[in-house]
């Protein structure tokens, strides 16, 4: 994973550590920002080899806040996962 990918969640404390839509708080020391499934599925085999806790974000937009740190989980933001490669049009 390239270095621009890996960010202290206390430089992006207000979009990764904060609900959009609800008041919930949490909080994390890394965010991760695979751009690639392979990415992604080295990050989970790497934490989960280590038991270490993760939580993924998508647009952070939930209405729970079940996107949002609360234990100093590791942030898995699929910020840059932003292309699209195949669609079903009937599957939706």
């Amino acid at each position: 994973m390239y270095a621009c990918h890996v960010q202290l969640c206390r430089d992006w404390f207000h979009v990764h550590c904060t609900a959009t839509v609800c008041s919930t708080l949490g909080s994390s020391r890394l965010v991760l920002r695979p751009k690639t499934t392979a990415e992604v599925s080295k990050i989970l085999s790497y934490c989960n080899d280590r038991r270490l806790a993760v939580v993924p974000q998508g647009g952070n937009t939930g209405l729970v806040g079940g996107s949002v740190p609360v234990f100093d989980e590791i942030v898995v933001s699929m910020q840059l996962m932003n292309r699209v490669l195949s669609f079903d049009k009937l599957a939706g």
